[in-house]
């Protein structure tokens, strides 16, 4: 059984083979050499047999897209807003409202005095102009 190389002609503008990109098979025992011109050929190792580079950039980005907008738009309906029920005063009348919580008073019990007017008296954003 005869095992056969294929090739590329690289000599363009010069040769018929290497213009047209045909690949030339040619026997292990012949020399590697394009019959048209004589000039030496680039191998061509076998195809893969799934092209995994392009399967992923035509199937996996539009899948990516797809799941975003799906995300983004289902995000949005199911984005944690809940209805309140409606207050019916004769369902809610035995609820009574917690008291206020008491004002932030110093170490003595008394109420903390207001800050200091500012140096420039620019305490309300007027203009400084003097």
């Amino acid at each position: 059984m005869e095992m056969n190389r294929k090739g590329l002609c690289t000599n363009f503008g010069n040769c018929k083979n290497a213009d047209s990109k045909i690949a030339l098979e040619l026997s292990i025992a012949a020399d590697f050499v394009c019959p048209e011109c004589g000039r030496d050929l680039t191998e061509v190792k076998g195809r893969n047999p799934i092209p995994w580079p392009k399967v992923l950039l035509f199937a996996g980005i539009p899948t990516v897209i797809i799941a975003l907008v799906l995300f983004f738009v289902l995000g949005k309906k199911h984005s944690g807003t809940t209805e309140t029920p409606p207050n019916n005063s004769a369902q809610n009348k035995d609820i009574v409202a917690a008291p206020p919580p008491p004002p932030a008073s110093g170490s003595n019990g008394s109420v903390a005095p207001p800050p200091p007017p500012d140096k420039n008296n620019n305490t309300h954003g007027g203009n400084t102009w003097r």
